[in-house]
């Protein structure tokens, strides 16, 4: 398990950085929305798909199908082609140059700050978390958990198509509608936390997919049009390494909040949320500068 983590470690930014390699500046927004609508699709497909898989076959059959899939990836992903050169650094020169091009650029640091933030409120969503917010606060059975992670899957998917069907490419309006995204994400899961009625429940977990999902992609899209492109992979490995860890941290501790009070995990994630949404809108004018 630690040497998958590992590799797809290797494998996310460089696969994230390849895209702007492909398509148009103006038309990145749109790829960027369709690779995730595609991405929440699947997944909204494979957990029940993988549990009927499990039912019907054995663990080996099951790992032998992953395998495969996987080896079918690889040979999709070798008919790509990228003209791009790479320059020669030294191994430590090329560990700090990620975290130096955040530095240098004021919407880097911005967005770093505020994915810091939104990272440490992301743990409010792990199951176990969920499950006890069902159960203690829904009062409903383990199919309600079902059921909020579907309603938030579908929102994502919906806040996808949503950015395929407008045009956006001025920066500062992407900018715009990160701040709002994460605004109005935080504000739902405060109101999630304290709402006790399963179906406005379900309605808020779908506002709050729509409404991470807008964000992040626009977010994304930023980040991408920040460095140039050979420098890319470099910042996005910078950028989830700090993104891995800090949702690691958020499990931990929003697991500890939600064992003592589910409701305050979610209005601590909440908080946290608008925080950053605050800090994207003060910061506006020193993020657009460069």
């Amino acid at each position: 398990m630690a040497f998958i983590a590992f590799f797809d470690g290797w494998a996310a930014p460089v696969q994230s950085s390849m895209l702007p390699h492909l398509v148009a500046k103006e038309k990145l927004l749109k790829w960027n929305s369709m690779f995730n609508v595609t991405d929440q699709t699947i997944q909204i497909a494979a957990y029940p798909l993988g549990s009927f898989l499990i039912i019907s076959w054995d663990a080996t059959g099951l790992l032998w199908l992953s395998f495969s899939l996987f080896s079918l990836s690889i040979v999709f992903m070798q008919a790509i082609r990228i003209n791009a050169h790479s320059s020669k650094t030294k191994q430590k020169q090329g560990l700090k140059e990620g975290w130096k091009l955040i530095w240098h650029y004021p919407r880097l640091r911005v967005l770093l700050v505020m994915e810091v933030l939104e990272g440490m409120a992301a743990g409010v969503w792990a199951s176990a978390i969920v499950y006890v917010f069902v159960k203690e606060i829904l009062n409903k059975n383990e199919a309600w958990w079902g059921y909020i992670n579907s309603s938030f899957f579908v929102g994502t998917v919906l806040g996808g198509f949503f950015l395929l069907k407008i045009s956006v490419e001025q920066e500062k309006s992407l900018y715009y509608i990160v701040t709002l995204g994460s605004l109005l994400s935080g504000f739902f899961t405060l109101l999630f936390g304290v709402m006790s009625v399963p179906v406005l429940s379900l309605l808020l977990s779908f506002a709050i997919g729509i409404a991470l999902q807008i964000s992040a992609t626009c977010s994304y899209t930023l980040a991408q049009t920040a460095v140039p492109l050979e420098k890319l992979s470099k910042v996005l490995s910078a950028t989830l390494s700090i993104s891995y860890v800090t949702f690691g941290l958020s499990v931990l501790l929003l697991g500890a909040v939600a064992s003592l009070n589910v409701t305050a995990a979610f209005l601590t994630a909440g908080g946290l949320i608008v925080i950053s949404g605050c800090v994207g809108l003060f910061l506006r004018n020193y993020a657009l500068a460069n």
